[in-house]
């Protein structure tokens, strides 16, 4: 006889999670509006734990328990990438984010249950068995012995290791190239090497004509891209940025690789 033990983990409620967490329901400035359990969005962990999903993925993904407390748990959930990002979030979470450990829970259930199929198969083969005997299907054998001659035929090996075949294409992301007439054409000034920041793009992201999501989409910069920092905004939320195969643009600095150690505020103010 085998006793399994589920240690019972207190779900929380919008409203009782609000309460132990010393806020009221009606403040969603505290917790960020995506987390919740796997199965149920409305729903979540107060602490940190492996139980908490992201709802901002088309599917949703375990957190890192390390990253709840500073961004999910708190009121900072709004500087992180994946909640910035437009639209719903499409493949693995950043590294630093998702959850590198499968969720626990389901193991002892999975166990009670091979162990239940394995005892009632072995007793399906013991009742065959023992009918087998009683009605006779296993005679004695033929006391007189007999020779046979078994012809036994020599195998070939063969091997059954698939093909290697060439592995597909890999589909790459247009480029929209915006049209330029001649009236469009103008002379910039030379850009001062000493104002600008040499960055990287951390994913894919959408080139806008101005600082904000008001500004229409240029273009695409896949993720890895290296770009010029020449100016930003008042805020040095949004950098405006030249590249040698990518339209020049304006980005979020959210999604550059190496933000937190570049020093944007020394980049010139820039307008569209």
């Amino acid at each position: 006889m085998y006793h399994t033990q589920t240690a019972l983990v207190p779900l929380l409620t919008v409203t009782e999670s609000a309460r132990c967490m010393g806020m009221t329901p009606t403040d969603p400035q505290t917790r960020c509006p995506y987390l919740g359990r796997e199965g149920d969005p409305e729903t979540w962990f107060a602490f940190p734990t492996g139980g908490n999903f992201c709802h901002k993925c088309q599917r949703p993904q375990s957190i890192s328990m390390e990253y709840q407390p500073d961004r999910c748990l708190s009121s900072a959930y709004t500087s992180c990438p994946v909640y910035q990002h437009e639209g719903k979030w499409s493949g693995p979470l950043p590294e630093g984010i998702r959850s590198e450990a499968p969720t626990a829970g389901a193991p002892p259930l999975l166990l009670i249950a091979g162990i239940a199929a394995g005892g009632l198969g072995l007793l399906i083969i013991v009742g065959a068995v023992a009918v087998a005997l009683l009605t006779g299907v296993f005679a004695p054998p033929d006391p007189t012995p007999t020779t046979t001659v078994i012809d036994i035929p020599t195998l070939t090996p063969t091997s059954d290791a698939p093909t290697p075949t060439d592995p597909p294409p890999t589909e790459e992301l247009p480029t929209a190239t915006p049209a330029v007439t001649e009236a469009q054409v103008t002379e910039e000034p030379p850009i001062d090497p000493a104002e600008t920041l040499e960055a990287v793009v951390a994913f894919d992201s959408n080139i806008r004509s101005g600082p904000g999501t008001e500004f229409d989409v240029v273009g695409q910069a896949p993720g890895g891209t290296r770009v010029t920092l020449i100016g930003r905004d008042d805020t040095a939320n949004w950098v405006q940025f030249q590249a040698a195969t990518i339209p020049n643009g304006w980005i979020a600095a959210t999604q550059l690789q190496n933000a937190g150690t570049l020093d944007l505020l020394t980049l010139p103010i820039s307008s569209p």
